[in-house]
């Protein structure tokens, strides 16, 4: 082990980590990023941490059947949430500055590919002959310029006719949770 983690166990001192994201508990499409996934995993194991707390459950399943050790350490630290505002659908639209008619699928926060903004619109797109002209689809939160550009160059004929409602900026708490109140289905692929 390193000097600081020889240090903390040989002085019977516990120390702690929060993981937020990882890179090793995803597919993965060749051998060099599987021998990342081990190296990660490696590397977490032979740390100093009587607890590893982690936000996403896929990677405490995949550290916990890494190793016995990880198995004991590893624990899920759900992601906190506020009390939402209270106020009606009305209302969110109107904090939004969208529409007040029509049904809408809101995907709401970081607008990014793994997110799935591509997928939820090109099957919005596809879906839109029986969809009623008031049907829209709300993506409000900050977008990536690769989901800027594929909106100005794939859907902006959608965006102009407010089928689309592109709010791309970082958002208010109300904000955030009013996109998800103001929709009659709200989206959350990852």
């Amino acid at each position: 082990p390193n000097p600081v983690s020889s240090y903390l166990r040989h002085n019977c001192i516990e120390s702690e980590i929060v993981l937020l994201s990882c890179k090793y508990a995803h597919a993965h499409s060749s051998l060099i990023s599987r021998w990342r996934e081990k190296l990660a995993l490696a590397i977490l194991e032979r740390g100093p941490w009587t607890r590893i707390h982690h936000i996403v459950p896929h990677a405490v399943r995949t550290m916990r059947n890494f190793s016995s050790h990880l198995n004991r350490v590893a624990s899920l630290l759900p992601d906190p949430v506020e009390t939402p505002p209270m106020m009606t659908k009305d209302q969110a639209r109107k904090l939004l500055g969208i529409p007040l008619t029509g049904r809408i699928i809101s995907l709401a926060g970081l607008l990014e590919r793994r997110k799935g903004v591509a997928e939820l619109l090109a099957a919005f797109e596809k879906a839109m002959p029986g969809l009623r002209t008031t049907d829209r689809v709300l993506l409000a939160g900050k977008a990536t310029p690769e989901i800027r550009d594929l909106i100005a160059t794939r859907y902006a004929d959608h965006v102009a006719d407010q089928r689309i409602l592109f709010l791309d900026r970082h958002l208010s708490n109300d904000e955030l949770w009013g996109a998800c109140i103001a929709a009659d289905l709200v989206c959350t692929p990852y």
